[in-house]
């Protein structure tokens, strides 16, 4: 037990960690946890510590994915960087802004790094029927990935690079 010098009573455990340093585990403040409760989770502590697994370290890494994680930027957040680098300078830049929030709305919470060549295939394959919006969609949806690639550096690789045109289907011509 650790006594602060304004008298705050505090469960603490020392344990070095196989094959790694020592570690001082604080397991929480007297009398909200126990002795009894303290000693059951020194114990799980020292298993641990014998076993080389250091609570301390997967604490931070887990941490240090939490913030990566919450500075990762978004599809919707790519999409106002777009507009506001680029659509702004466009005379159509209302139309190609709501048309990418509507066909991206599935989307638009998921990580910019975690849209997928697939995502853009199956977005642009729900406009089959209508060969010239899909063929609009996508050199809109291709222009904002190759600008968060190539511009903005907002992603390593570019989902859109191997992005084909589709092919016209054929039409009878009646005479």
């Amino acid at each position: 037990m650790r006594v602060s010098a304004h008298g705050s009573k505090t469960w603490v455990f020392d344990v070095k960690v196989k094959g790694g340093v020592r570690r001082t585990h604080t397991l929480g403040k007297y009398p909200t946890i126990s002795l009894s409760a303290a000693h059951n989770e020194s114990k799980m502590i020292a298993v641990e510590a014998m076993q080389g697994i250091d609570r301390i370290i997967i604490m931070e890494q887990k941490r240090k994915a939490e913030l990566e994680a919450q500075q990762r930027i978004t599809v919707q957040q790519a999409i106002d960087l777009f507009d506001k680098d680029h659509l702004s300078t466009l005379r159509c830049q209302p139309e190609r802004y709501r048309t990418l929030i509507s066909t991206l709305g599935a989307h638009l919470s998921k990580p910019l790094d975690e849209l997928t060549e697939r995502d853009i295939e199956q977005i642009i394959a729900g406009y089959k029927s209508k060969p010239v919006r899909a063929a609009r969609i996508r050199a809109y949806l291709k222009a904002f990935v190759n600008h968060c690639w190539s511009e903005l550096k907002l992603i390593d690789n570019n989902p859109a690079a191997r992005l084909k045109k589709p092919k016209p289907e054929n039409r009878e011509i009646v005479i």
